[in-house]
This record gives structure tokens, sequence and C-alpha cells, in this order.
């Protein structure tokens, strides 16, 4: 479950910013592919977080096993803009 950019918010539960997805120390080419599909374009930049369920966050720091993300969000390549995907668009 550790590898990859996926893998790595999986297990760290931390919200990252990358401006350039393939350079990044998680990256593993392996696994974090840049391109989803016929005619789409490869990750450039990208926001990843941790999903919670309610009843996790709820529970968290009192010895539960849902201390860990049940899923990790990625946010890819925001559209008509230079400076990419930031977190200030979470708001």
């Amino acid at each position: 479950m550790n590898d990859g950019i996926a893998g790595y918010i999986a297990t760290t539960s931390l919200i990252i910013e990358l401006d350039n997805t393939s350079s990044d120390i998680h990256f593993n080419p392996e696994i974090d592919d840049p391109n989803f599909g016929p005619g789409s374009s490869p990750a450039r930049d990208m926001i990843s977080l941790p999903l919670f369920a309610a009843d996790d966050v709820s529970n968290m720091g009192k010895g539960s096993i849902n201390n860990s993300p049940r899923a990790v969000l990625h946010i890819i390549n925001k559209k008509h803009e230079e400076n990419g995907v930031k977190i200030e668009d979470l708001d």
C-alpha cells in the first residue's frame, strides 16, 4: 500500500500539492500512469488527499483501525489555468 503517490497519501494521511507529478519522489511509473486513457492528457499537476468516512473521523485517536483513509482522491490538471490546480482551489 505504500507504492506510488496514492500509497504515500494512504499511509501518511497527508494532503499534497504537486506541480509536476512525474518529478515527485513518490511517483512510480509502474503504478502512477500519467495517462488516464485514450485521448487523455498526462497528469501535470495534482492535489492528492485522503478520504475518510464520517465514523472514521469520530473514532480517530481512539485506537480504531479506521484511522487509515478509505480512499485517496486525486484532483488533476486544472483546465484553462497555467498555474495548475492548487490547494486554495479546495475552498
